[in-house]
């Protein structure tokens, strides 16, 4: 298991802020970045926004109103593990896109493994809703970054 999936610092947050401030989960990807927000609860994961991915100025740009408005405290964002748990090129920039957020806004994140979330939430999306490909294609990261944020607050 990677130290990467460490989850201490999120459980640690979420005994201390519970009902006080919401969860963001963040399914990081080279075009699209999917938004889930938690309620204060930690009892569900809501698919929240998804933003085009013009470059952390631009998208830090539009986080800041999101966590702001949201009253966000903690981010979780999707690691795709590779079949062996070591972490790939894809991983590495989401690392670095985690350091980034932790140095603008001053919030602790954590990992969650997000290797099957985006399967998951597309069959959803086929056998739940019907949903034909070019709708899926719409709402297919904020729907994955909502599934492993949902994994966590249930296991919180």
């Amino acid at each position: 298991m990677s130290d990467y999936l460490d989850k201490s610092l999120l459980i640690k947050f979420a005994k201390e802020n519970k009902y006080k401030k919401a969860i963001i989960g963040i399914d990081f990807g080279e075009k699209r970045i999917g938004i889930a927000i938690s309620d204060l609860a930690y009892i569900s994961a809501t698919p929240y926004k998804i933003l085009e991915n013009k470059g952390f100025r631009l998208v830090s740009e539009k986080l800041a109103k999101i966590l702001a408005e949201k009253e966000v405290g903690f981010i979780v964002l999707g690691l795709p593990m590779m079949m062996d748990r070591n972490i790939g090129e894809t991983a590495k920039k989401i690392i670095n896109f985690a350091k980034k957020l932790e140095e603008k806004f001053n919030i602790p994140y954590s990992f969650v493994d997000e290797s099957y979330s985006s399967s998951i939430a597309e069959e959803v999306l086929i056998s739940g809703v019907d949903m034909s490909r070019k709708k899926r294609k719409k709402v297919l990261d904020k729907m994955a970054a909502a599934v492993f944020l949902q994994d966590v607050l249930d296991e919180l």
